[in-house]
């Protein structure tokens, strides 16, 4: 299961990165920043919401408005803090990972 988990993490943070022109490890911080400020469901159901926002099917079925808020729902969480904002721009780099 863990195993899984980590798996689909990874593809969201693809994903995520090809949508934000950012590379993956800025991705893989963005969501993680994400899941630490959104407990249980709630990053859970931010991520589907903004998959399905920036799919093909979801550009046909949802109208611009809801699909904008799916998309700010979960982008406003990934880069939340001024520090965040920064590494988004390219003016910060990733801090070091914890030992």
């Amino acid at each position: 299961m863990r195993q899984v988990r980590r798996l689909f993490a990874e593809a969201f943070a693809t994903r995520i990165a090809g949508l934000l022109g950012v590379p993956l490890p800025v991705a893989l911080h963005f969501t993680a920043a994400a899941r630490a400020r959104l407990p249980g469901l709630r990053y859970h159901v931010r991520a589907a919401a903004f998959l399905l926002a920036t799919t093909r099917a979801g550009t046909v079925l949802l109208p611009r408005s809801v699909r904008e808020r799916a998309i700010q729902a979960l982008v406003g969480q990934m880069i939340a803090s001024p520090s965040l904002n920064m590494i988004y721009l390219g003016r910060e780099p990733l801090p070091a990972p914890p030992r």
